[in-house]
């Protein structure tokens, strides 16, 4: 069958196909400016003219952040895309099953008819993509900023033209359209030619086999990620390929779950609307492939809110539970590098200082230096350098730094001491300071990272840059006998009113708070993104669904429904789909905070995962409201009006 009437079709059918091409654009727009921050981001791109080592390591590694960052927000567009566009044309397709039937009738072969289907997903696709990819360009920028909010991209590297961006979004968005397409055009090429000529069409199997062996795929993913040892794989990765499974295995078995779920809330509906509710809840049940289409991308946004939500959220648990590792810390005073003068910060050093700090309590100084630079060449070039001074002698009072060869003591003058491996005891170092002296120090103690002393050198203070705005002080502080904490903090603040005095509570949550929250909202970043595809497709297909039905709505109507009960029907239908969507995303979110217990667990974490029920109550609203309202736009366009009912009788 040639081109030119794979494209009458597609004009035939423009508005049952808008669906598709809401979803393609949409995901084209992601997806080519996800691939244009890949390409802005690569090493060779970022200039690094006049820049110290330090600096380069630094914006090298948001470099690397920004390229993972986008690369996962295009690798799940594309995700996301698959399964949308596999349910909307499933949809398109099975309404034009006896159009194509006929078309068997008059002489074309499966092939043929399913060729001309593929044709059209192919035209669709590369129009969608191209336009999207273009859509894409004065986005880009935006998103770059939003990610330099977060830490996730260089600031100051521009985001620049790429058309092999371009390009590679739409080969991507045209192959996502084709692949798709693909399982429907096949199905619906087998379509008896008698159908053409039958009253009724004959209703197409309720799990095809692509069904099963994607619920197959999905049940391997959950069942090896969740029996894997916690420490062969990162807890996090572990946790999203369960979630990811899970979203696929039950989406793909929802056609066999959904007609029971459908008995069971319509039954309940029926006290409230009994017409309305028995006729949606029998639709539903009915229909049981439609309805679990239309549940699809509630169940995927709902799954990857899950997922990352409680990554998010756990994370931010499992800091606080590192902080309070830090014993006898009742009071912390900070000062970062936009804070006071070093006059106005509390004198002392370690145990001792003015007499009326030592009166009330032990205090040691912490100081953090990041504008030193490796002057060595073994070192990686995004390695970025922190140095940490301390007094050993009473720093470990406070933290429970966990030596793994030599000891605190020596760490005197310039020696070093190296942590989580990044040299060995006896190793000599070449730093640069701030001022550009070169400096030779020795490693004389390795020691273990934990949540306070996370990948740092540890240096004796007196080494560190003194200049204004080039540390961090942080001043950990315990009470003497007969000194209460509020008495504790009182007097840190009179000493240095410049300085940001909290309890150590306090400090913990705001520590926690300042760590978490450039990783919380890149993470809800990359699920507003699949949220933005979902909705599109839950309303297009919605609307799309309810379009279809307009006969069966006129019929309702003619045997005595009123158009308000007809109406309700319908939005009723959708809010036991949207239902239905939210109880088997619980099922996926059972298993991936099942997952991530058990990770937990396995690392000796006493931190519980925590679901973000909050964001997914909000998520669920949104999708309801999306779904319930389509549906009532939608009836309301394709039921008759009431001078047109009435124009009809008198005729």
């Amino acid at each position: 069958m040639s081109r030119g009437l794979a494209l009458d079709m597609l004009r035939e059918h423009r508005w049952s196909y808008v669906g598709l091409a809401v979803v393609l654009f949409a995901s084209s727009v992601l997806v080519g400016s996800s691939l244009t921050l890949v390409q802005s981001a690569q090493a060779g791109r970022v200039d690094l003219t006049g820049l110290s080592a330090n600096q380069s390591a630094e914006l090298l590694g948001l470099a690397g952040s920004g390229r993972f960052i986008s690369g996962l927000m295009a690798g799940l567009g594309v995700f996301v895309a698959v399964l949308l566009v596999s349910q909307t044309m499933s949809f398109v397709v099975e309404g034009r099953r006896r159009e194509l039937a006929l078309l068997r009738l008059t002489g074309a072969s499966p092939r043929q008819v399913t060729g001309m289907v593929l044709r059209e997903s192919v035209i669709l696709g590369l129009v969608c993509s191209a336009v999207g990819a273009l859509a894409s360009l004065p986005l880009a920028g935006p998103y770059a900023e939003l990610l330099t909010k977060q830490d996730n991209w260089p600031p100051g590297v521009p985001v620049g033209v790429h058309l092999s961006a371009l390009v590679w979004c739409v080969v991507l968005m045209t192959l996502v359209s084709v692949v798709g397409a693909f399982t429907a055009a096949r199905r619906i090429g087998r379509t008896p030619p008698i159908e053409a000529v039958q009253s009724v069409s004959a209703v197409p199997r309720l799990m095809p086999p692509i069904r099963w062996v994607v619920a197959g795929l999905g049940a391997i993913a959950v069942v090896v990620f969740l029996l894997l040892p916690p420490q062969s794989v990162n807890f996090q990765l572990s946790t999203a390929a369960v979630g990811g499974g899970a979203v696929l295995l039950v989406s793909a078995l929802a056609p066999l779950v959904v007609p029971s779920i459908a008995r069971l809330l319509g039954g309940a509906l029926t006290v409230v609307a009994p017409g309305a509710a028995l006729v949606a809840r029998e639709r539903t049940v009915h229909d049981a492939r439609r309805s679990a289409a239309l549940a699809t991308p509630i169940i995927l946004l709902l799954g990857l809110g899950a997922v990352f939500g409680t990554i998010a959220q756990t994370g931010r648990a499992e800091s606080a539970q590192g902080l309070r590792e830090i014993t006898h810390a009742h009071a912390v005073a900070e000062r970062g590098s936009e804070q006071a003068q070093p006059s106005q910060a509390p004198e002392h050093d370690g145990m001792s200082g003015t007499k009326e700090l030592a009166e009330i309590g032990a205090i040691t100084r912490i100081q953090r230096a990041g504008d030193w630079s490796w002057n060595e060449p073994a070192m990686a070039p995004e390695s970025w350098l922190s140095i940490m001074g301390i007094d050993p002698a009473t720093f470990t009072h406070f933290v429970p730094a966990q030596v793994k060869q030599g000891s605190l003591a020596d760490v005197r003058g310039r020696n070093v001491a190296a942590i989580s491996g990044t040299a060995n005891i006896g190793d000599s170092l070449h730093l640069t300071t701030p001022r550009g002296t070169d400096l030779t120090v020795k490693v004389v103690a390795t020691v273990e990272s934990t949540s306070f002393i996370y990948g740092s050198l540890l240096l004796d203070q007196r080494e560190l840059n003194r200049d204004p705005g080039a540390t961090m002080d942080t001043w950990l502080a315990e009470p003497a006998a007969g000194v209460t904490d509020e008495q504790l903090v009182a007097a840190l603040r009179q000493a240095a009113p410049a300085v940001q005095v909290m309890t150590g509570e306090e400090w913990i949550e705001h520590s926690v708070s300042q760590s978490v929250a450039k990783q919380q909202a890149a993470i809800f970043t990359i699920i507003g993104g699949a949220a933005l595809l979902a909705v599109f497709s839950l309303a297009q297909s919605t609307l799309a669904s309810v379009r279809e039905r307009r006969r069966e709505l006129e019929l309702l109507t003619r045997i005595g429904a009123r158009r308000r009960s007809a109406m309700a029907s319908i939005v009723i239908e959708s809010a036991i789909t949207a239902a239905t969507a939210a109880i088997l995303a619980i099922a996926v979110t059972v298993l991936v905070y099942a997952r991530m217990n058990t990770a937990l667990l396995g690392m000796g974490s006493a931190i519980s995962p925590i679901v973000p029920v909050g964001i997914l109550a909000a998520v669920l609203l949104i999708c309801v409201l999306t779904s319930t309202g389509s549906s009532a736009v939608g009836a309301a366009l394709a039921l008759p009006g009431p001078r047109l009912k009435a124009g009809a009788r008198t005729a």
